[in-house]
């Protein structure tokens, strides 16, 4: 967002990326509704899974 408030991206390029995000959100929901977790759930699976994730998360 603040690349797009400093004018560095345009419109499209931030939908471009929202719409990403969005199959993101939703490929992680299914494969959390696969494994008949919880979002709270997979998000600890995620976390011990993918650690590169949380550290990126708190950097």
């Amino acid at each position: 967002m603040n690349r797009y408030i400093n004018g560095l991206i345009t419109n499209q390029e931030v939908i471009d990326e929202m719409l990403h995000m969005a199959k993101k959100f939703i490929e992680a929901q299914a494969k959390g509704n696969e494994l008949g977790l919880s979002a709270e759930e997979l998000a600890f699976y995620d976390a011990l899974t993918k650690p590169e994730a949380v550290k990126d998360f708190y950097s």
